[in-house]
């Protein structure tokens, strides 16, 4: 963060930056915040101002310097926006200071068709008024010929006291409201804020938590049944990101396993640290089932399962070999 603050303060920007974390924990929104900096009318130390025409245009996305360049619903990138992209690459800025290209879910870059070759060159070289951001899970999911030319803007979770804070702060939610929100969300601040509004999305999070209880506890069979439901997704690229999703959802429930099984007399109520406190009764008979030390190594096989799928191990035989060692 420290290196996109110096970013909006300086005439010489990195030339390409990676913003990287898991899905709604505000990449995008943070690569307009980059963007709007780098072109604020504003002094230096002001930007960005949220105030001038050059911020709120690019807040929008309807500057002429910014240009997002969307996948298609296939997550390809369309060979007209390549060309369109490209041929503008070597142009004077219209109005700002730069030319920022955006490019969101950058994941798939090693799959990208040979019509946008060219353009891969002119992120590892672009002009020196042009700005390259792309955003992605993970760098491990980028090529390393591109994550070496980037400068790398990772972003971690947000802890649920400070995202309720600021739920309650900023929109104006309830107090029980934030507090849940922000721990249903994984510290994402883009979904704890969408669900302000959107019930269908606590839903469908209550679900997914549902089928997280199911691959912890019940029959094998019907557990290693659920491997294949959960990280079903339309390519390798979507179950990986649906895999690592479960296993940060599981991380969350084993740990609550954890701290409800290291409950003591002097200290019986754990309600305040835990992620799923309206399901303390659940936890508690799970938690006694298993056992303080059992539930600490099933917590670092969850971890060591969340590294093989990062490093590219199929995410359903990974999520199966987890289940077996759970057992």
């Amino acid at each position: 963060m420290r290196a996109l603050a110096r970013a909006a303060r300086s005439e010489a920007p990195a030339h390409a930056y990676l913003i990287t974390g898991p899905a709604h924990i505000g990449k995008r929104t943070l690569a307009r915040e980059l963007a709007a900096a780098l072109n604020c009318q504003a002094a230096p130390e002001e930007r960005p101002c949220h105030a001038c025409a050059s911020c709120r245009m690019t807040l929008r996305e309807a500057h002429p310097d910014f240009t997002v360049v969307e996948r298609t619903e296939e997550r390809r990138l369309r060979v007209e926006d390549v060309r369109d992209a490209r041929g503008s690459v070597d142009w004077r800025p219209y109005q700002g200071r730069f030319k920022i290209y955006l490019f969101p879910e950058a994941d798939d870059w090693g799959n990208v068709d040979a019509s946008s070759s060219a353009l891969l060159k002119t992120i590892e070289e672009p002009p020196p008024q042009v700005v390259i951001v792309l955003t992605a899970t993970s760098v491990e999911t980028m090529p390393i010929t591109i994550v070496s030319r980037c400068r790398s803007v990772p972003l971690q979770p947000v802890a649920p006291p400070v995202l309720s804070m600021r739920l309650q702060e900023l929109y104006g939610a309830p107090p029980e409201t934030a507090r849940r929100l922000a721990a249903l969300s994984n510290g994402r601040p883009g979904w704890a804020i969408d669900a302000l509004t959107t019930p269908d999305l606590v839903a469908r999070r209550e679900e997914e938590i549902s089928q997280v209880v199911a691959l912890s506890e019940g029959p094998l069979g019907a557990r290693l049944l659920l491997t294949g439901d959960v990280c079903r997704g339309g390519s390798f690229l979507e179950s990986r990101a649906l895999c690592l999703r479960v296993l940060d959802d599981m991380a969350a429930w084993w740990r609550d396993l954890l701290i409800v099984s290291s409950a003591t007399v002097d200290v019986p109520d754990t309600s305040g640290v835990l992620t799923h406190a309206d399901r303390r009764d659940e936890l508690a008979r799970q938690a006694a089932r298993r056992g303080r030390a059992k539930i600490a190594r099933g917590l670092r096989e969850i971890e060591v399962t969340a590294g093989a799928v990062e490093r590219n191990v199929t995410p359903r035989l990974a999520l199966e070999a987890l289940v077996l060692r759970l057992n």
